[in-house]
């Protein structure tokens, strides 16, 4: 029963924080009162694999997928997390895209697109997300979030691990 309890609790955090609280835990009258926009500070931990294929002289193609946990907080200093799962396709000379689905607790999800430096590689660099949607209290969120992170290989052929130096966004809930 306590985890339970403490379970409500983060999953309060997270919505608060995201503003995605369009009914929280307390019922539908407090929705008015969630907040319907807003901005967040993120840390996200990741591990993944990679596999590349040569597309002639000094040009990769790879697919990639990775899952981890983003720990949000905003500006009230409220934290909550979610469980993030990622695919993706990067081509060095057309440039990396991804999809990502955010599993919230009680299992919610928010989708998102991704762009930027996303395939593994010796140089991390700046990603771009934009949310287009997600289920139950997240149908209509929109918005937007960057982040630049630093990969590192595991050791095992196409395995890698990563985390964010930087994350933060803004959100909208109609």
């Amino acid at each position: 029963m306590l985890m339970s309890v403490m379970g409500k609790r983060a999953l309060r955090a997270a919505e608060v924080f995201l503003g995605l609280a369009l009914i929280s835990i307390a019922g539908p009258a407090a929705a008015q009162d969630a907040p319907r926009s807003g901005t967040f500070e993120a840390l996200w931990s990741l591990k993944g694999t990679a596999q590349e294929l040569e597309l002639g002289a000094g040009r990769k193609t790879s697919t990639f997928r990775h899952t981890g946990t983003i720990t949000f907080r905003n500006a009230e200093g409220l934290v909550g997390t979610a469980l993030a799962s990622c695919l993706g396709l990067g081509d060095t000379a057309k440039g990396d895209v991804g999809r990502c689905v955010w599993v919230l607790e009680g299992g919610d999800r928010i989708f998102s697109e991704l762009s930027g430096q996303l395939a593994p590689g010796p140089e991390s660099g700046t990603v771009r997300g934009n949310f287009v949607g997600g289920t139950g209290r997240f149908q209509q969120i929109s918005g937007s979030y960057e982040l630049d992170w630093v990969v590192r290989p595991t050791g095992e052929p196409g395995a890698f691990r990563a985390q964010t130096v930087r994350m933060s966004g803004s959100w909208k809930a109609p």
